[in-house]
């Protein structure tokens, strides 16, 4: 009896670390897909902000054979909270030459958090390592409040 308990346990130890394993496979196979294509260097990211307005947490990914580009555009003080804008979107290649465009609303309010306003835009195809993004946004409507 006590051998066949040692055998079974032998194959339980097994069974288990071979899931331990392919655990760990499957996370580094399947990782890759949502890492962040400005921070590997595949894409070049350079921005031209409205007046009074950065870029933050910007984040491109790969999905499903298209590009995804998300993040928040943050007013730099509360004066210039309120607006609303268009952003422009274009991918160059490694070479210069324009793969793409896409253009985007966006929102700026005191009631967001810090003001800031998030964008996400998908865009059909993957453009290839080295390309170069260009974010740049305009206020399209004028700051409402007034400063007191």
């Amino acid at each position: 009896m006590k051998r066949r308990t040692e055998k079974w346990m032998s194959w339980a130890l097994a069974i288990v670390l071979i899931a331990q394993v392919g655990m760990v496979v499957a996370w580094f196979v399947l990782r890759p897909r949502n890492r962040d294509l400005f921070d590997d260097g595949t894409l070049t990211l350079i921005t031209e902000p409205a007046p009074w307005t950065r870029l933050r947490y910007a984040h491109a990914s790969i999905r499903d054979a298209s590009l995804n580009v998300h993040a928040r555009i943050i007013a730099e003080s509360s004066a210039h909270s309120e607006q609303d804008g268009n952003l422009l979107l274009v991918i160059e290649s490694p070479d210069q030459s324009e793969l793409g465009r896409a253009n985007a609303d966006y929102h700026l309010s005191l009631k967001l958090p810090k003001g800031g306003g998030g964008f996400s835009v998908d865009i059909p195809f993957v453009p290839p390592p080295g390309s170069l993004m260009k974010i740049s946004w305009e206020q399209a409507t004028p700051n409402q409040r007034t400063e007191q």
